[in-house]
Protein backbone atom coordinates (compact mmCIF):
# COMPACT_ATOMS: atom_id res chain seq x y z
CA UNK A 1 0.00 0.00 0.00
CA UNK A 2 1.06 3.69 -0.45
CA UNK A 3 2.93 2.25 -3.57
CA UNK A 4 0.52 4.82 -6.02
CA UNK A 5 0.30 1.23 -8.50
CA UNK A 6 -1.82 -1.66 -8.76
CA UNK A 7 -1.67 -4.48 -6.39
CA UNK A 8 -0.32 -7.99 -6.99
CA UNK A 9 -3.26 -10.70 -8.00
CA UNK A 10 -3.97 -12.86 -5.27
CA UNK A 11 -3.97 -16.60 -5.81
CA UNK A 12 -5.38 -18.75 -2.61
CA UNK A 13 -4.39 -22.48 -3.59
CA UNK A 14 -5.97 -25.58 -1.64
CA UNK A 15 -5.81 -29.34 -3.15
CA UNK A 16 -5.57 -32.37 -1.75
CA UNK A 17 -1.84 -33.14 -3.90
CA UNK A 18 -0.07 -33.44 -0.85
CA UNK A 19 3.86 -32.24 -0.99
CA UNK A 20 5.36 -35.43 -1.41
CA UNK A 21 5.64 -34.75 -5.50
CA UNK A 22 6.14 -31.62 -8.10
CA UNK A 23 2.54 -31.22 -8.69
CA UNK A 24 2.17 -28.21 -5.86
CA UNK A 25 5.52 -26.88 -7.58
CA UNK A 26 3.98 -27.23 -11.22
CA UNK A 27 1.34 -25.11 -10.38
CA UNK A 28 2.96 -22.30 -8.59
CA UNK A 29 5.55 -22.50 -12.00
CA UNK A 30 2.51 -22.66 -14.49
CA UNK A 31 0.47 -19.29 -11.88
CA UNK A 32 3.93 -17.45 -12.05
CA UNK A 33 4.91 -17.80 -16.09
CA UNK A 34 1.40 -16.86 -16.78
CA UNK A 35 1.15 -13.25 -13.80
CA UNK A 36 4.54 -13.03 -13.04
CA UNK A 37 2.82 -10.46 -9.93
CA UNK A 38 0.51 -12.98 -8.70
CA UNK A 39 1.03 -13.65 -4.98
CA UNK A 40 -0.11 -17.49 -4.25
CA UNK A 41 -1.15 -18.04 -1.33
CA UNK A 42 -1.01 -21.75 0.22
CA UNK A 43 -4.41 -22.78 1.91
CA UNK A 44 -3.28 -26.42 2.40
CA UNK A 45 -2.35 -29.01 0.24
CA UNK A 46 -3.16 -31.54 2.58
CA UNK A 47 -6.63 -32.59 2.34
CA UNK A 48 -7.00 -36.54 2.41
CA UNK A 49 -7.34 -37.57 -1.65
CA UNK A 50 -10.75 -36.91 -2.83
CA UNK A 51 -12.54 -35.44 0.26
CA UNK A 52 -13.95 -33.13 -1.57
CA UNK A 53 -16.11 -32.24 2.12
CA UNK A 54 -13.14 -31.64 3.72
CA UNK A 55 -11.63 -29.21 0.99
CA UNK A 56 -14.77 -27.29 1.09
CA UNK A 57 -14.54 -27.18 5.06
CA UNK A 58 -11.26 -26.06 4.92
CA UNK A 59 -11.57 -23.11 1.74
CA UNK A 60 -15.08 -22.43 3.57
CA UNK A 61 -13.27 -21.71 7.13
CA UNK A 62 -10.33 -19.93 5.16
CA UNK A 63 -11.89 -17.38 2.75
CA UNK A 64 -13.29 -15.45 5.41
CA UNK A 65 -9.22 -14.21 6.10
CA UNK A 66 -7.98 -14.06 2.52
CA UNK A 67 -7.84 -11.07 0.09
CA UNK A 68 -10.28 -11.41 -2.74
CA UNK A 69 -8.94 -12.70 -5.78
CA UNK A 70 -8.86 -16.30 -7.81
CA UNK A 71 -9.47 -19.02 -5.29
CA UNK A 72 -8.30 -22.41 -6.78
CA UNK A 73 -9.53 -25.61 -5.20
CA UNK A 74 -8.46 -28.95 -6.74
CA UNK A 75 -9.81 -31.69 -4.92
CA UNK A 76 -11.50 -35.07 -5.70
CA UNK A 77 -13.65 -35.78 -8.87
CA UNK A 78 -12.63 -33.29 -11.17
CA UNK A 79 -8.61 -33.53 -10.24
CA UNK A 80 -9.57 -37.49 -11.71
CA UNK A 81 -11.93 -36.16 -14.05
CA UNK A 82 -9.49 -33.60 -16.13
CA UNK A 83 -5.59 -33.74 -17.39
CA UNK A 84 -4.94 -30.40 -15.99
CA UNK A 85 -6.28 -26.72 -14.91
CA UNK A 86 -4.51 -23.82 -16.23
CA UNK A 87 -5.42 -20.31 -15.28
CA UNK A 88 -4.69 -17.32 -17.95
CA UNK A 89 -6.06 -14.53 -16.04
CA UNK A 90 -8.36 -13.46 -18.48
CA UNK A 91 -12.08 -14.92 -19.32
CA UNK A 92 -11.59 -13.87 -22.73
CA UNK A 93 -8.13 -14.94 -23.12
CA UNK A 94 -9.81 -18.48 -21.59
CA UNK A 95 -12.79 -18.20 -24.39
CA UNK A 96 -10.79 -17.44 -27.08
CA UNK A 97 -8.21 -20.60 -25.91
CA UNK A 98 -11.02 -22.99 -26.04
CA UNK A 99 -12.82 -21.41 -30.13
CA UNK A 100 -9.10 -21.94 -31.19
CA UNK A 101 -8.66 -25.31 -29.47
CA UNK A 102 -5.94 -24.72 -27.58
CA UNK A 103 -7.93 -26.15 -24.28
CA UNK A 104 -11.09 -28.10 -24.12
CA UNK A 105 -13.41 -25.99 -21.23
CA UNK A 106 -13.19 -23.61 -19.40
CA UNK A 107 -15.07 -22.56 -16.14
CA UNK A 108 -15.06 -18.81 -15.15
CA UNK A 109 -17.15 -17.46 -11.42
CA UNK A 110 -18.38 -14.53 -10.39
CA UNK A 111 -17.35 -12.72 -13.68
CA UNK A 112 -18.54 -9.14 -15.29
CA UNK A 113 -20.31 -8.77 -18.76
CA UNK A 114 -17.45 -6.66 -19.63
CA UNK A 115 -15.27 -9.22 -18.67
CA UNK A 116 -16.34 -12.30 -20.92
CA UNK A 117 -18.79 -10.98 -23.48
CA UNK A 118 -16.20 -10.77 -26.13
CA UNK A 119 -14.75 -14.41 -25.03
CA UNK A 120 -18.21 -15.96 -25.49
CA UNK A 121 -19.02 -14.29 -28.58
CA UNK A 122 -15.66 -16.11 -30.09
CA UNK A 123 -16.43 -19.45 -28.36
CA UNK A 124 -20.04 -19.43 -29.47
CA UNK A 125 -19.28 -18.33 -33.28
CA UNK A 126 -16.10 -21.71 -33.21
CA UNK A 127 -18.93 -23.84 -31.93
CA UNK A 128 -18.20 -24.58 -28.04
CA UNK A 129 -21.27 -24.75 -25.73
CA UNK A 130 -21.52 -21.90 -23.28
CA UNK A 131 -24.06 -22.46 -20.35
CA UNK A 132 -24.24 -21.34 -16.36
CA UNK A 133 -23.89 -23.61 -13.48
CA UNK A 134 -27.04 -25.14 -13.68
CA UNK A 135 -26.85 -26.52 -17.59
CA UNK A 136 -29.32 -23.49 -18.86
CA UNK A 137 -27.90 -21.42 -21.27
CA UNK A 138 -25.56 -18.60 -20.85
CA UNK A 139 -26.88 -15.10 -20.07
CA UNK A 140 -25.21 -11.68 -19.08
CA UNK A 141 -26.87 -12.49 -15.80
CA UNK A 142 -25.61 -15.99 -15.30
CA UNK A 143 -23.69 -16.94 -12.15
CA UNK A 144 -20.69 -18.31 -13.86
CA UNK A 145 -19.52 -18.65 -17.43
CA UNK A 146 -18.97 -23.07 -18.24
CA UNK A 147 -17.51 -23.52 -21.67
CA UNK A 148 -16.98 -26.36 -23.12
CA UNK A 149 -16.03 -28.03 -26.52
CA UNK A 150 -19.51 -29.63 -27.80
CA UNK A 151 -17.97 -32.80 -27.36
CA UNK A 152 -17.27 -32.34 -23.44
CA UNK A 153 -20.02 -30.33 -22.89
CA UNK A 154 -22.62 -33.11 -21.41
CA UNK A 155 -20.08 -34.23 -19.19
CA UNK A 156 -19.00 -30.72 -17.56
CA UNK A 157 -22.72 -30.48 -17.16
CA UNK A 158 -23.34 -33.90 -15.26
CA UNK A 159 -20.05 -33.23 -13.61
CA UNK A 160 -21.15 -30.01 -12.05
CA UNK A 161 -24.63 -31.24 -11.28
CA UNK A 162 -23.34 -34.12 -9.35
CA UNK A 163 -20.95 -31.38 -7.22
CA UNK A 164 -24.01 -29.53 -6.71
CA UNK A 165 -26.08 -31.76 -5.40
CA UNK A 166 -23.52 -34.64 -3.46
CA UNK A 167 -24.08 -34.69 0.37
CA UNK A 168 -20.48 -33.45 0.24
CA UNK A 169 -21.21 -30.68 -1.03
CA UNK A 170 -21.15 -27.83 1.04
Amino acid sequence: MGHGGPTAPIVSFLSDYGLLDEFVGVCHGVIASRCPRARVIDLTHSIASQDVRAGAFALRGALPFVPAGVHLAVVGRLARESLRVRMLGSAAIDLAWLAEGKTDACITLGSHPWDIAAGVIIATEAGAKIFDLDGAPHTLRAKATIAAAPALAADMIRLIAEAQHSPSAV
